[in-house]
């Protein structure tokens, strides 16, 4: 009797594991592609504020090209002069409401009411005023400046000019970080263009800040430079990913353990010659995986740990299955032993009567010392097979440790239960039993029959433990064997 004492539970396992392993995968490219489209959103989105900001730096640089010169020193707020540290300062005399908050700062000639620094400086008051007002205006906006060819400077907030001194003018500007970018690519190479710089903390607020800056010219005459410093965590959007705004180009990698990518920040119309740029450690990669992913991988890994866990109940319940079919049936033939009777009759159904037929197997003697024991173990099994095509569901067939063959049979009737036996000991003598070794044996076998009626008991397993000694310890012997 074949009998399935093992579950594949390893295979089972290594097959669940590869489709997690494969869905697993799919998210990640998921995760990948979503990741992908939120970069070029952003891109999208940092150039449109670039944009925007550009027009605020032509707008401040239209006013000191045309409007500044059309009034000329015509200027109607008082202003504070002040000499202090061999650099003179011009401040407003309005200390509150937006565009007021500025200063100039430059060499003490500035100061001289009859130089032509003082009129140059005089005649951009109006410009200072429009610088003011869009700081406070636009958010993103850090600081406004002008950076004079005659040494002077005007910003706001008034925190630049404030910290510079005019001797000291050269150092802190060329120390500046868009200073570079500015004399190559704002003057030298395209004149009157707007040159972008990359990410940088400021040296006075410590912020991240990008700076926009253009050469400004009237009629020809080079001025100086207009700069515009914004804010570089409001100009990038809320997707909390490390993005960096860079002037040179970083590395491109996607993989399991590392997400980098650093492309331009151009489209037809617009090139800023800086990268937008993100590269993540394993840690942030996985971080921002599971954060984008959350529902998705806590039911994907509920789902893998429940499939596991009913496998390995699955497994726990075969290898249980097994050892109780060790335990209650015989290891050479597959049939119920003692134990597996008394087991298998607590859940038998009742019926009227309980019908055992007992084969002993001293019955074989005489096969064996004529044939030997080859010849003996076939007909044992030719009886057991002839026995068991005929038996009912419900029918239970036993061996006893000492190879004695016990039919245990419910019915209706005990007439009903002689009939049974009488065929199946009929069918056993005109069935003859193919040796291996070539021929037929044909054989009968005589059973020790006993019916009882359930109803002198509880059940049919207390009929057995009270009716067990009598069956097979009977005095009576069948020793009738008949050979053709």
């Amino acid at each position: 009797m074949a009998y399935q004492s093992s579950f594949p539970i390893k295979r089972a396992i290594l097959g669940v594991t590869a489709v997690f392993g494969l869905f697993l995968f799919l998210i990640f490219i998921d995760a990948l592609d979503e990741a992908e489209e939120e970069y070029q959103q952003e891109s999208q989105q940092i150039l449109s504020t670039m944009r925007d900001l550009t027009h605020t730096l032509r707008s401040v640089e239209f006013e000191m090209t045309t409007h500044s010169y059309l009034r000329g020193d015509q200027y109607p707020f008082p202003i504070i002069k002040k000499i202090e540290n061999q650099s003179c300062y011009f401040l407003s005399d309005l200390d509150s409401g937006a565009g007021f908050d500025f200063v100039y700062s430059g060499p003490e000639s500035m100061c001289d009411e009859y130089s032509r620094l003082n009129l140059e400086a005089l005649s951009h008051l109006s410009s200072a005023n429009v610088m003011a007002y869009l700081v406070t205006l636009v958010d993103k906006v850090s600081a406004f400046y002008f950076i004079s060819k005659d040494k002077y400077i005007i910003s706001s907030p008034s925190d630049l000019a404030n910290n510079m001194k005019g001797h000291q003018f050269d150092d802190v500007v060329e120390g500046r970080p868009f200073w570079a970018n500015t004399v190559k690519h704002g003057l030298a190479e395209n004149r009157g263009d707007i040159t972008f710089t990359g990410e940088y903390e400021d040296l006075l607020t410590h912020q991240s800040v990008i700076t926009l800056t253009v050469g400004v010219y009237n009629k020809g005459r080079f001025l100086g430079v207009l700069g515009v410093d914004a804010f570089a965590n409001k100009i990038k959007s809320k997707y909390g990913r490390e993005y960096v705004i860079s002037d040179w180009q970083g590395g491109n990698n996607l993989s399991l353990f590392s997400y980098a990518i650093s492309r331009p920040l151009s489209n037809a119309y617009f090139d800023s010659r800086l990268y937008l740029t993100v590269s993540q450690t394993w840690q942030q990669h996985m971080s921002h995986l599971w954060v984008s992913k959350y529902y998705l991988l806590v039911t994907l890994c509920m789902a893998y740990l429940f499939i596991v866990i009913m496998l390995l109940k699955k497994n726990w319940s075969v290898i249980d299955a097994y050892e109780h079919y060790l335990g209650f049936t015989q290891s050479n033939s597959g049939l119920l032993n003692l134990l597996g009777l008394e087991d298998s009759l607590k859940r038998l159904e009742e019926e009227p009567y309980l019908s055992m037929a007992l084969y002993r197997n001293q019955q074989f003697d005489h096969y064996t010392s004529a044939y030997g024991k080859g010849v003996y173990q076939q007909l044992y099994q030719h009886v057991i097979d002839t026995f068991s095509q005929r038996l009912r569901d419900k029918d239970l067939f036993v061996q006893l440790d000492n190879g004695d063959l016990l039919l245990v049979v419910p019915t209706e009737s005990e007439h009903l239960a002689t009939h049974m036996f009488t065929s199946l000991e009929r069918e056993l003598s005109l069935r003859s039993c193919r040796l291996e070794q070539g021929g037929r044996i044909q054989m009968s076998m005589e059973g020790e029959h006993h019916c009882f009626p359930v109803h002198h008991y509880d059940n049919f397993h207390h009929l057995w433990m009270s009716e067990q000694a009598q069956i097979l310890f009977s005095s009576q012997s069948i020793e009738q064997y008949r050979t053709v």
